[in-house]
């Protein structure tokens, strides 16, 4: 164990509490034992190829001499900052056209929100996150912020217990209208209201892999508004579109559907449940909206380390988290960025990723309906939220059935990784499905073999179901 009495206070407990599971997950990658398959850590896998040829390209045609100075500009190379502005005006419909100063680069989307926490926050400051959500936001917001989440429970309550929403259960309520007296609730309830600064959620949403129905996205931000804390909306996963093509759902799909868009939508463009009054759905004030993004997901590049943060209305915040990221984002990452971002392949990339996604959860979906499992039908993401233990109650029950997988040498996240609570039921697990499809195949191999020998289920190519 560290000496942690050599740290500054402010790291000490830190360091204490995330030591054990460090040293779990060094001898996890370093073990020599049999190879295990990851269906847990959220990596898109099905791009590679090409991504790879871009990356070579972008090196062989595009690196000069001036790479390897600083970075020019402030806030990101202009190159990759007119590259994102562009992206962004192409494929998330912005009601104002993003600019290259409305833009700063990160090294990565954790990188983004720490340093945006970092500027609106004070130490011992909380933030709201609706649950479920990826529990690793409990520590990245600590760890040089001290910002605290306050997680946001939904309940199908509010809904019409006819409703196909209400039907499916506080899981997805999150992502209905119920929210907002969630966010009332939870806020007033709070000991210190004041120290909470801002709302932060997934778009598309994880572990759920659904869109927010833009009414939901609009009323978050007037309630933000009114209460005037910031609204900031992460979508590294808005382009990992899943085409629908099953009926697993009685609702219409939600598309994803960005907050650079939804800022700008009055009242009545929206579709759906309004609980705010009208008068409380006033325009919205930008300063105070943020969209965060980067290559990880959508283009299967988290070892890329190359994230941004628009944010239209606000100089001073832009300011501030570009001194604390200058020269953190290296010339290669922006060559890499503003070579893919202008490439004329990419409409075909967006949509050759889509269909491999699609492809991929097609298998994984033929094996959990042969399993009779419960699962969320994702519409945009890399991964299924499913329920693998389907007579689990306890969390010991869930904890024991991911050792088993383990040890059957296959990894998944369980739900206590997303703060899923006994009235959701335990059991729930993510399940990736972007990874080559020899290696999808092979891990749900492995899961049949823990969980489910009895079960008839094709390890065919494709996991196409047998005749019977």
């Amino acid at each position: 164990m560290a000496d942690t009495n050599v740290l500054s206070k402010r790291m000490s407990k830190s360091v204490a509490s995330m030591l054990p599971h460090i040293a779990a997950t060094i001898a996890e990658r370093t073990s020599k034992g049999p190879a295990k398959i990851d269906l847990g850590t959220a990596e898109n896998w099905l791009l590679r190829p090409e991504l790879l040829e871009i990356c070579k390209d972008a090196i062989a045609q595009n690196l000069t001499a001036e790479e390897f100075s600083y970075p020019r500009g402030f806030g990101g190379d202009p190159k990759v900052l007119e590259a994102l502005a562009s992206f962004f005006n192409s494929y998330f419909y912005p009601s104002v056209p993003v600019q290259p100063d409305h833009v700063v680069v990160t090294p990565g989307v954790s990188s983004c929100l720490d340093t945006l926490l970092y500027n609106i926050c004070d130490e011992g400051d909380s933030v709201l996150v609706p649950a479920p959500y990826w529990s690793g936001f409990d520590h990245h917001f600590h760890f040089r912020s001290s910002v605290t989440v306050i997680p946001v429970y939904s309940s199908t309550s509010h809904l019409s217990p006819t409703s196909s929403q209400s039907q499916r259960g506080h899981l997805t309520a999150s992502l209905t209208s119920s929210l907002i007296p969630a966010l009332t609730h939870t806020y007033s309830s709070n000991e210190s209201p004041a120290r909470i600064k801002a709302l932060i959620l997934t778009n598309p949403h994880n572990p759920l892999s659904l869109c927010y129905p833009p009414s939901v996205l609009r009323q978050c931000m007037s309630w933000c508004q009114k209460r005037g804390i910031h609204f900031v909306s992460d979508e590294m996963y808005a382009l990992s579109e899943i085409a629908a093509q099953y009926g697993d759902m009685n609702e219409a799909v939600v598309p994803f559907v960005s907050a650079l868009k939804v800022a700008g939508m009055k009242a009545e463009d929206l579709e759906g449940e309004l609980l705010l009054p009208t008068e409380e759905m006033a325009e919205i004030d930008r300063s105070k909206v943020h969209v965060v993004w980067g290559m990880s997901k959508d283009f299967g590049s988290s070892g890329i380390r190359l994230g941004c943060i628009i944010t239209q209305s606000n100089p001073a915040l832009r300011t501030g988290i570009a001194l604390l990221n200058s020269t953190t984002v290296s010339s290669l990452p922006s060559l890499f960025t503003a070579t893919l971002l202008t490439s004329r392949r990419l409409p075909a990339l967006l949509a050759l990723n889509t269909a491999r996604l699609t492809t991929a959860f097609s298998i994984l979906r033929t094996h959990l309906k042969r399993w009779d499992v419960k699962f969320i039908p994702p519409t945009a993401g890399l991964y299924v939220f499913a329920k693998l233990g389907k007579n689990i109650k306890t969390q010991e029950g869930e904890d024991e059935m991911v050792r088993s997988l383990k040890r059957e040498g296959v990894l998944v996240a369980g739900g206590k990784s997303f703060k899923v609570r006994i009235i959701e039921g335990k059991g729930w697990v993510r399940i990736v499905f972007s990874v080559p499809e020899e290696v999808l195949l092979e891990g749900l191999r492995r899961v049949e073999r823990c969980l489910f020998a009895g079960s008839r289920v094709s390890s065919q190519k494709g996991g196409e179901e047998e005749e019977e």
